[in-house]
Order: structure tokens, then sequence, then C-alpha cells
């Protein structure tokens, strides 16, 4: 068996490996790939579906675990990033895994870390495949972190590849443009393994076609038809039908390449209808026993794209509410046009927009944020900290809209749960 380190040893080094700086340099898969061969390969050891995209990946990916087990199939899910808990992260049969669970399996792989030293995610995403290979799962729904070329979820071996819809974002790592990113979202496609493609614009389609082409990759174009067509779920928004419609199509494609993973139109409802994908246009009511922002009734979602926002934006309108939005974002996202698009709705255009001061080396400076804000005709003011601001949203008489990354969706719903 191999040797493991305690759950008190594990805890410590995940804590202290989430604190620690991204490792310099370029990525690539040689750590992971050396990780896993030390760990007998466990993502060998279960089907895959792997899916990638700048938009909506997470929720198709919760589309396909929730009516995996519908049907009756044994499945596990790893998403990233969590929004308050890291449990979030791996998924057994549509349940966040307990943490001393996955304490467990961080201890497990814990024994090669002194040598190999993986990132947070790398550690992660090994842990999801041991888990899952050890879980003996039917099918595990595998999350791209950033891109899909050199993730460290690459290292799996897909039965069905999923690209999602794609945006400008980490421009600094994929490239300046929709050409570039689309080629590095392609990185995931597999000789002959088929892939499914969410609606995109021409020239991320033309990239798409061409890797799947050169490697004999079967390629399906999920349709505008076949979005007007989607299966209900219990997701809120406009962009929920376009996730409905690819995992649907990612389902006909698993059932025909392994027809005992099949399941039928009626399980598949069931599971869209039944599925929880917490930050996307998540209504939380308020509480009794809660204090400040328990109290109040929230919205909050993780977009952080102008396509995004604006399926935010054209929801709280209609809403018919006054709202207050707490608003931050990274540093890589496309501020002035996410601005722009907000300033389109009376609602929030006449709304006064807290900025908290995220802090970290990847985060956009709030007062940047307050000036583009500003400058597209908003009114915003800067808080120091996320805390600060989503209690100042608290007090005034209105719905608290918390949206713009995972970090401010995620502190939201934590202290929102917070009793006095």
């Amino acid at each position: 068996m191999r040797p493991t380190i305690g759950i008190a040893a594990a805890e410590a080094w995940l804590d202290a490996l989430a604190r620690r700086p991204e490792r310099p340099g370029p990525y690539g898969l040689e750590l992971m790939t050396e990780l896993l061969e030390r760990l007998d390969r466990p993502q060998d050891r279960f089907a895959a579906i792997q899916v990638a995209g700048s938009r909506g990946k997470g929720s198709t990916c919760s589309l396909l675990s929730a009516a995996l087990h519908a049907g009756d199939r044994h499945v596990g899910l790893t998403t990233s990033p969590h929004l308050v808990d890291v449990t979030e992260r791996l998924r057994l049969n549509e349940r966040d895994v307990d943490a001393e669970r996955l304490l467990g399996w961080v201890g497990e792989i814990g024994a090669v870390r002194d040598e190999l030293e993986p990132s947070y995610f790398e550690l992660l995403m090994a842990v999801a495949f041991h888990a899952f290979a050890e879980e003996q799962v039917d099918v595990g729904v595998i999350e791209v972190g950033l891109g899909g070329r050199l993730d460290a979820s690459t290292t799996c071996q897909p039965i069905v590849s999923v690209i999602t819809r794609i945006g400008l974002e980490h421009r600094d790592r994929l490239g300046p443009d929709l050409t570039s990113i689309a080629g590095e979202k392609a990185g995931i496609i597999r000789p002959g393994v088929p892939v499914v493609l969410g609606p995109n614009e021409p020239e991320v389609e033309d990239v798409v076609r061409a890797r799947a082409d050169e490697l004999s990759a079967p390629l399906r174009i999920v349709t505008t038809e076949e979005v007007e067509a989607a299966p209900a779920t219990s997701l809120s928004g406009p962009a929920q039908a376009e996730n409905a419609a690819v995992a649907a199509a990612v389902l006909d494609e698993l059932a025909r390449v392994r027809p005992e993973l099949g399941i039928t139109s009626d399980q598949r409802d069931a599971g869209f209808a039944a599925v929880r994908c917490p930050g996307r246009l998540q209504l939380l009511s308020p509480r009794p026993d809660a204090t400040r922002l328990g109290a109040r009734e929230l919205l909050v979602d993780v977009s952080h794209d102008p396509t995004g926002i604006a399926n935010l934006r054209r929801h709280v309108e209609s809403l018919d509410r006054a709202v207050a939005p707490v608003f931050a974002c990274l540093a890589d996202k496309e501020l002035a046009a996410i601005a722009t698009e907000l300033a389109q709705g009376p609602r929030l255009s006449h709304a006064t927009f807290h900025v908290p001061e995220l802090g970290g080396p990847r985060t956009q400076p709030a007062a940047d944020i307050v000036q583009t804000l500003t400058a597209a005709g908003l009114t915003a003011q800067p808080h120091p900290d996320l805390v600060t601001a989503l209690t100042t949203a608290a007090d005034q008489d209105a719905l608290v809209v918390a949206f713009g990354s995972f970090r401010v969706a995620g502190e939201a719903i934590r202290l929102h749960a917070d009793t006095p």
C-alpha cells in the first residue's frame, strides 16, 4: 500500500499549497504526468468526459453529472475554483465529498509531494483522478482549469471532449484573440475521440474544426435549433439553454461511443431539473436568524465576461427591483466592455456599485474599477475589502447582487450563511 500522511498533516499541507505563489515559468504537463505515473495512472481506470471553454463549462459539467446520476450511473465530478469550501471541487454521485475523505486522498498523494511539488490545482486534479479510480466510477466529468492544451486535466483519457462558448480571457497566457484562445482550448481534442462544440463565433469554429479534422475526431457543433429546443433545467438565466443543449449533445455522443453508459431522455430531463450549480444567478432567501447580509435576499453570479454580464443584467432588469451591486474582477478581464454592458440597464445604471479591494497579484485594483465604471456613466465607491463592501450593500433597502468573480460570489455565500 502507498504510504500516506495523516489527516492533520494533509490539511496543513493543502492550506500551505493554496497560499503558495504560482509556480514561475511556462506551464506544462510534465510534472502532472510524472505524479500520475507514481500513482499508477488512475486516469486510465474510468471513462472521462473533459469539458473546456470560457463560459458555461461549470454549468455544463454539473448538468452532465446530474443527468448521469439520474440515470443510475456512478459518476464523479471535479470542477474549479470552489466558492466557499475546497470540498466543492470533488463530487461523487451529486454529493460533495466530506473534508476527512478529501484529506485522506490528499494524504495518500502527499507521499510524493516533497520531490515533485505539484501546484494546488495539479494536486487537486490528481486527487480527483485517484478518487474516481478508487471509487470505480462509471464516468468522471472533468472541468478544465485554464485553457486546455497544457491544463493538468488534459492528462485524463476522455471518451468525449467538450468545448463550450469561448471568449477573450487569460490573454497573457492563452493568446491575444479568439483564434489563439480557441487553439489552446482545442488542445483537449484527441485522435478519434468525438468532440462537442457549443455555439461560437465563426473563427472559433474554424479553429476547432481544423484541429478535429487533423486528428480524425468526429465533430458535432450544437446548433441554434438545438438550443431553442433544449431541455429545461433548474438553473436560472438564458445562457442555461445553451449549456443544456451542449450537455444533451454530449450525452448523445456518450451513448453512441459507449452504449452501456447511455441514459434515457426521461432520466436526462430529471437530472437537468434537479441540477445544482452554486453561483450561477443563485438567489438566496433571507434568514430570520441572521444579521446583516444573511437577513437580506442575495443574488450571486460568477459571470466575469461581457456576455455573462449581459445575461446577468437582463436577469436583474427582469426582477424589477432596486439593487445594491457588489462587483470586482480579475485584472485580465475586459473591464471597459463589462462597464459598458452594465450601463445598458436602467436598474443597474441607477444603482451605486460597491467595489471591494480584493488584493492579490491577479486582481484589478478597486480604484481602477471605480474609474472605469464612472467613465461608463455609473456610480461607484471603493471599499477596503470584500466584507465591508458586502455589509455596506446589505444596509441598503435593495437586493444585494454580488458578481464579477468566484471570490466575490463565494464570500457573499459564506457571509449569507453566517449566523450571529
